[in-house]
């Protein structure tokens, strides 16, 4: 045999291996490959409404006893679009400013209640009446915990206001606040 002869034969065949292996090769990689897609909700808001009509509580001829005179207030609605996560909560607050006849005349927002009444509800949450017995400073009306998501509740509360002995005779004006937080 001609050495070089066998030379090129030896080269032949590493060049034959080469193309066999070469597919193979390529077959093992993934042609594929992955992306991240992230996307984003944002929560709305928490609102409290209240239906703002002047509401009058009715009449109360001057006394030596001490009275109540009661009255509806309006619609309160809370909507609580958040898309708060399980087990969040919010509470309404209530206060009262005294209510002032002309003149000077007052009686304290500690001698005014307020009183829940039944309670609308949209969505998952439990909702505690607190009904607060004064109303000098914020106060809590309403409670919502364990939420999941957006809710809503709305009541129609009372206001009760304790008339003291000789009250002297007028009209008397007072303004409730509700606030959510």
């Amino acid at each position: 045999m001609n050495p070089l002869r066998l030379v090129a034969t030896a080269t032949a065949t590493s060049a034959l291996v080469m193309l066999v292996v070469s597919p193979t090769m390529a077959a093992a990689a993934d042609p594929t490959d992955k992306s991240k897609a992230t996307l984003t909700i944002t929560g709305g808001t928490l609102d409290l409404t209240v239906e703002s009509s002047r509401r009058t509580l009715g009449k109360a001829s001057s006394s030596d006893q001490e009275r109540d005179l009661s009255g509806r207030l309006g619609e309160v609605v809370v909507s609580d679009r958040r898309g708060a996560p399980e087990g969040s909560g919010w509470v309404a607050n209530v206060s009262s400013t005294p209510f002032k006849a002309k003149g000077g005349a007052a009686i304290p927002a500690r001698q005014v209640s307020y009183t829940v009444g039944p309670i609308a509800k949209q969505g998952i949450a439990t909702y505690a009446a607190n009904n607060p017995d004064h109303l000098q400073r914020p106060t809590a009306a309403v409670t919502a915990t364990d939420i999941t998501g957006n809710n809503t509740a709305t009541w129609t509360p009372t206001i009760e206001v304790r008339i003291p002995p000789n009250a002297p005779a007028g009209t008397y004006t007072a303004t409730i606040t509700h606030s959510v937080l």
